[in-house]
């Protein structure tokens, strides 16, 4: 696989309606329950992200792909614009494999969030990241306690094989320019903080996968 195939990104609009297929297959009730997502986990997210990444190595990694991440706004259970983020990263260490991976991470806390929008941020900073709680367990004291101190769940689908002792950090970069265009800002106007701004109009893409996620979060499939 080529590496222009690897940092291959598409717009935001398709991005969008990758999400909700994904979400869709991690929480549907019909779906697998080794990896559904429990909807008291997207209750209290204060964000979620969305990342479909490659990752190609023979003794050396590289990865790349593109994500979307939103988050509530402010003081608010409303969801606010979803914004396009571009994904890279290399490591060291004996690798070996091509796999793609479509991932959704359940940001649980405004620092888990700020972690994914902060600009030219690496992944593994400000994050304390466990694979997520699955299946329909309960919100009992025990279980919450003992993820604590977790502020963000992982699911992920993976095509492919990758093996590797090495340490990939993936880094975080907003796509400034799809999402202005996207939401028709004009070249001047700032696409950063954008995720936290709330908007009187919302494209059909965006009000399709804030209202998904309100769904799965009440239980509904």
């Amino acid at each position: 696989m080529a590496l222009s195939a690897v940092r291959a990104e598409f717009g935001l609009a398709e991005g969008l309606r990758q999400a909700d297929v994904l979400l869709d297959q991690l929480t549907s009730s019909s779906g697998d329950r080794d990896v559904q997502v429990p909807p008291w986990v997207l209750k209290e997210a204060r964000g979620v992200a969305f990342l479909f990444t490659y990752k190609v190595g023979v003794f050396a990694s590289v990865s790349g792909g593109t994500g979307v991440v939103m988050r509530r706004l402010p003081g608010s259970d409303a969801w606010g614009p979803p914004v396009a983020i571009g994904l890279g990263g290399g490591g060291g260490g004996l690798d070996f494999g091509v796999n793609k991976t479509q991932q959704l991470v359940v940001l649980r806390t405004d620092k888990a969030v700020e972690a994914f929008v902060k600009p030219n941020a690496k992944l593994s900073i400000g994050l304390n990241i466990a694979a997520g709680p699955v299946g329909r367990q309960i919100e009992e004291a025990g279980h919450i306690s003992r993820h604590k101190a977790v502020n963000a769940f992982t699911y992920s689908l993976t095509q492919g094989i990758f093996a590797g002792v090495g340490v990939q950090g993936m880094f975080v970069k907003e796509r400034d320019e799809e999402n202005r265009r996207f939401y028709g800002l004009g070249a001047k106007q700032a696409a950063v903080g954008l995720s936290a701004t709330e908007m009187d109009d919302y494209p059909e893409e965006v009000i399709k996968l804030q209202n998904t996620l309100d769904k799965r979060a009440g239980g509904a499939s």
